[in-house]
């Protein structure tokens, strides 16, 4: 199975198979790329494209709509607010029923109406009807005709709406309604009113309503007409009624987005996208000025991009058979062409894994592309070899630069100088803030009355600290008030700021910040900081300020343990050697000799040192002397103790032995010498305490045993005398004010 696996995998094809499905994949997939990019391009194209046109064309419609009905409620008004029109209507409809109604008056009314609103150029009205105040037909003019009285239009639509637009206090109205055979009703219903004398309100007197031609004005203008762009109109009011190119239908529930249509009807037009039927559509909404209507358009995005890939598909067969053959052709070429000088380059290849450059290229030579593919192989391979000897070389480089930033690091961290530490704090802050032109530090004295100033920078700074520049605590500067308050403090404007101290040699200053140096709870100095430019110190920058003064406190505060732990340190090896000289002197006193002396050989007489020991003692280092007639070599070397000096040792090593070797056993002899000189010494002193302690415990062992007084004393008076080898010992007490005294007094030898 494994073996069949083997066969099968692409590693294993001859080199034409895979040309063939490297050039089907170069083709095929540039191809398939730019034939969905293509696609996607024209889809988003046209998209945008169908949704320019529809929201152009809608409002464009939408315009058109308002002027149409804002001309058919204007025409309607003129005529009513015509003096002359408006007492024909007021004879036509009398207010008073007493008053007789001429019907030669109501025919010269329907006639001005077919002249000025029915029969007129383009006019926009079928039919003009007059009506009572209760609803009844008075007058009903239309273009050919004209009917006085009769019929009862109070349930008719028109007529609601215009006493609801009575009630409103309005005087127009534009009503719709569903007539015979599903066609729209569009009303225009002008309020006709007359101010009474002695009546409060006006007192309508009837109603004119204009019915407009839907055909002409509404349905033959609703089409959106393009013979790319499938789209429809239609308008639709709140109440459910919509306007199509079928007429008219009335519905319980709209299909559109009712927030969007809500902001339509309040006059902002409003787009949206949805999909319907795994198809894309824009929908767009469109406010109808004086109407209650919004234009609602609708169409299909994505019909462009069908289109064009219904052409695409119809012309890729011819397309996909030429590519076909061109891949054939392009095959059998490379592989005759390619096999040969291809497996020489790999066996070249093959060698520079192995480390070999030296495998040859003979194709290197030719002047087609594989000569400038060996050609390049083989450049490759000297560089590949220029760039392992060079990067040999630089990781060489980089260990010294790793080696040498580490002791450099390690330099740094373990500096305990303080003066250099703050002397490289504020050459830094220099450095890193642009802003800054001046830093030092000030560090509070023992008396906490100064802070003196002990870094800082440029020419200024250090005349600053050759006159000794110090700013008391709690005076009126940053740093004064800094140092007593602990507190961050800044003169933004040193110009206006009454905390600013000017300073002749810092006359550039115009903004000054003070940051306090705090360990715990107690202010040790104060980091100052001053720039050329106004109110430059800004919250983040006062942040990384007050962080670094943390840090420098710290650091100050560490230099100074360190230092006054080397003082105590310094002073308690200086007591030390200080005890041991004196611990030895006692016991040298205790000897009652002036030194100890051991030889082994002959010495010299009367002498107990000799000029290579004084010389030894005197330097405190080991002391080579001449060569003897016994051909030795005196070495002299100070027996040292804690630093101090308790004498000298001398060697004569024979001349043949004698190297640095013998110089160092005798130091390292003489100082085991030294350790063991003062083992013995704390072993004898231990001795004698231990002995002492016995004693004094007997002495105390014997007096406990004694109830009489006398016994005591007696006994007091011999065993002390013994312990101390006294001849006389004796004891007196005070027996009262009289000043008698009783005694003991005992003789021991």
């Amino acid at each position: 199975m494994s073996d069949f696996l083997r066969r099968i995998s692409i590693a294993h094809w001859p080199i034409w198979a895979k040309l063939l499905i490297g050039f089907l994949l170069a083709v095929a997939i540039p191809v398939v790329l730019v034939l969905a990019l293509t696609l996607n391009t024209v889809n988003q194209v046209g998209s945008q494209n169908v949704r320019v046109f529809i929201t152009e064309t809608s409002a464009r419609q939408a315009r058109a709509f308002s002027t149409t009905f804002g001309q058919a409620l204007g025409e309607l008004a003129d005529f009513v607010s015509s003096e002359t029109n408006f007492m024909l209507l007021r004879r036509a409809l009398p207010v008073y029923d007493t008053v007789p109604v001429d019907p030669n008056t109501q025919f010269n009314l329907a006639v001005e109406l077919q002249n000025q609103l029915l029969n007129t150029t383009n006019s926009i009205y079928q039919e003009i009807n007059l009506i009572d105040p209760e609803g009844q037909l008075v007058i009903q003019a239309k273009p050919n005709d004209i009917i006085v009285g009769g019929a009862d239009l109070s349930q008719s639509a028109a007529y609601r709406q215009g006493v609801e637009a009575q009630l409103l206090g309005l005087s127009q109205a534009l009503t719709i309604d569903a007539g015979a055979g599903n066609q729209p009703i569009l009303d225009v219903v002008n309020i006709l009113e007359v101010t009474i004398p002695g009546v409060r309100h006006p007192v309508v007197f009837g109603y004119l309503i204009a019915r407009i031609d839907v055909q002409r004005t509404i349905l033959d203008n609703l089409p959106m007409r393009s013979d790319l762009i499938n789209a429809s109109n239609r308008l639709v009011t709140r109440q459910g009624f919509v306007i199509d190119s079928n007429g008219v239908q009335v519905l319980d529930r709209l299909d559109l987005n009712v927030n969007l249509f809500e902001e339509a009807l309040n006059g902002s037009p409003q787009a949206e996208t949805f999909v319907r039927d795994n198809t894309q559509f824009v929908r767009y909404y469109a406010p109808v000025e004086n109407s209650p209507f919004v234009l609602v358009s609708e169409g299909q995005t994505n019909l462009v991009a069908n289109q064009i890939a219904r052409f695409l598909a119809e012309r890729s067969f011819a397309l996909v058979l030429g590519l076909m053959f061109l891949l054939a052709v392009l095959v059998i070429l490379a592989n005759q062409l390619l096999s040969s000088p291809l497996r020489r380059i790999s066996q070249a290849i093959q060698g520079v894994t192995r480390g070999n450059y030296n495998v040859p290229l003979p194709d290197a030579r030719r002047g087609d592309e594989i000569g400038e593919l060996a050609g390049s192989l083989a450049d490759m391979r000297r560089r590949v070899l220029d760039i392992i000897n060079d990067l040999e070389q630089r990781i060489e480089a980089r260990s010294r630069d790793i080696t040498a930033t580490r002791e450099i690091s390690h330099a740094a961290a373990t500096q305990r100088d303080l003066q250099q530490l703050m002397d490289r704090v504020v050459n830094l802050i220099i450095e890193r803030f642009p802003n800054i032109y001046h830093a030092q530090i000030f560090l509070i004295d023992q008396e906490n009355r100064y802070a003196v100033l002990r870094a800082s920078t440029g020419d200024a700074g250090r005349q600053l600290l050759a006159r000794g520049h110090r700013l008391a605590v709690g005076s009126l500067s940053v740093v004064g008030r800094a140092t007593e308050t602990g507190d961050l403090v800044l003169a933004r404007d040193t110009a206006t700021s009454s905390l600013h101290r000017r300073n002749e040699l810092l006359p550039e200053t115009l903004a000054e910040l003070a940051i306090p140096l705090r360990v715990g709870d107690r202010i040790i100095g104060a980091l100052d900081v001053q720039s050329k430019q106004s109110d430059t110190f800004d919250e983040e920058q006062q942040d990384v300020l007050q962080t670094m003064a943390d840090q420098v406190a710290v650091a100050i505060e560490n230099a100074r343990l360190y230092t006054e732990s080397l003082r105590q340190l310094q002073e308690l090896e200086r007591n030390r050697r200080v005890s041991t000289l004196q611990a030895w002197h006692q016991y040298m006193d205790s000897l009652r000799v002036q030194r100890l002396e051991s030889a082994v050989g002959a010495l010299p007489q009367n002498s107990h040192y000799n000029a290579d020991q004084q010389i030894s003692l005197a330097r405190g280092e080991v002391v080579v002397g001449e060569l003897t007639e016994r051909q030795t070599i005196p070495v002299a070397v100070p027996i040292r103790l804690r630093g101090q000096l308790l004498g000298a040792v001398e060697w004569e090593v024979p001349e043949t032995d004698f190297d640095q070797n013998k110089l160092q056993l005798a130091q390292q002899l003489t100082d085991r010498l030294a350790v063991n000189l003062e083992n013995a010494r704390l072993f004898q002193e231990s001795q004698r305490a231990i002995r002492r302690e016995q004693l004094v415990n007997e002495i105390s062992a014997q007096l406990t045993a004694q109830n009489d007084l006398d016994q005591i004393l007696q006994t007091a008076v011999r065993e002390v005398g013994k312990a101390l080898r006294a001849p006389q010992v004796s004891i007196r007490l005070n027996t009262g004010a009289n000043g008698h005294q009783n005694g003991h007094t005992g003789d021991e030898q």
